[in-house]
């Protein structure tokens, strides 16, 4: 996939090292960033992405079973459906952002047309797709949509649909951020977001600012394993309040900030672990992001309807690994049928 919105190439990586080095010349604490290999690098953001995006399916997944009424409220099932949206589309715009600035500075055109490419079209055809889907099986579907197709596509261009807003939102936020920091540097940067107040964008701007440098970072923790644990009792302490005092995470609050903060910090934590931060899979996943996060609601919807209304299966422990697996293996199968027959690009796929 080309673009470094949601996944980070080869090219990405080079183009980072000389800013990297700019940076840590900057911050002496951060010396250690220009001597890092850029394949080490690239491993660990695709392994963050890669866990990440496994979050949003299992997210998904028990969403659509609690609309089609198997997974109650009072379920560790919903619980956990609350911890994931408490902060994995913050996460994402935490590592979105985080090779930004360096791909602007080194090669700003090619930085606007990916966006456009890899975002904005991706966006609109499979989205459009999607609504398509879901007008031609309206009878079965959990959420049945009434308005006309035509006007449904477009309203995508001021009203995102399901899961689609996060590249909707991702487009923007790279628009804004070329233009500010080809201008001005990130001092325009910073007073741009400054007034636009949005938790996406706050994590954005963070990923922009140090993400780069969080994600580069080779030196050793002390005690990593210790400090991953704490950071996940932190993380789960607070959802379990927010969870008991009515937070809601689908807007992203104030509120619900210490919950995308502790969750983010966690993930990033849990990411540079030995057993975690060089782990292939986890780093195929990343690197096949944008085909997963465009295609897995289908096939995931797709799963659901096929057990539950055709089979009649309505067991948890039967329904959601197996709907799971077709949200992972669904997508890839696609892209790499995509790949072999050279459509990937023409399918918005990467």
């Amino acid at each position: 996939m080309r673009t470094g919105s949601v996944h980070s190439t080869d090219t990405d990586a080079l183009a980072f090292l000389p800013v990297g080095a700019k940076l840590a010349d900057d911050s002496e604490k951060l010396k250690t960033i220009a001597a890092v290999g850029q394949h080490q690098r690239i491993v660990l953001l695709d392994v963050a992405k890669g866990t990440g995006i496994l979050l949003v399916i299992l997210g998904h997944c028990s969403g659509g079973l609690h609309a089609a009424g198997i997974v109650e409220e009072t379920s560790i099932a919903w619980f956990a459906f609350y911890l994931i949206y408490s902060f994995h589309m913050p996460f994402f715009f935490f590592l979105s952002g985080s090779l930004v600035e360096p791909r602007i500075l080194s090669r700003p055109l090619h930085f606007l047309r990916s966006s456009v490419t890899g975002i904005a079209y991706p966006y609109y055809l499979w989205g459009a797709v999607q609504l398509a889907v879901l007008s031609l099986a309206s009878s079965v579907v959990t959420n049945p949509v009434s308005q006309p197709l035509t006007e449904q596509l477009v309203s995508m261009l001021w009203a995102p649909p399901g899961p689609f807003w996060f590249l909707y939102a991702l487009f923007f936020l790279h628009v804004i951020a070329f233009l500010t920091i080809s201008i001005g540097g990130r001092v325009l940067f910073l007073f741009a977001f400054a007034l636009i107040y949005a938790v996406s964008s706050a994590f954005y701007v963070l990923g922009v600012s140090v993400g780069g440098l969080l994600v580069g970072w080779r030196g050793n923790l002390d005690q990593p394993y210790a400090c991953a644990l704490i950071a996940i009792i932190v993380f789960v302490a607070v959802v379990w309040v927010g969870w008991n005092t009515g937070i809601s995470v689908d807007t992203y609050t104030v509120t619900a900030l210490p919950a995308a903060f502790a969750g983010t910090g966690a993930m990033l934590l849990l990411c540079r672990l030995d057993a975690l931060r060089e782990n292939r899979w986890l780093a195929y996943l990343g690197r096949r992001i944008l085909p997963i996060y465009v295609l897995h609601v289908m096939f995931v919807a797709g799963a659901r309807i096929v057990l539950v209304k055709g089979f009649h299966v309505d067991g948890l422990a039967v329904v959601l690994p197996i709907i799971f697996l077709a949200g992972v293996f669904g997508p890839l199968l696609v892209y790499h049928a995509a790949r072999a027959l050279r459509l990937q690009g023409v399918l918005g796929l990467g």
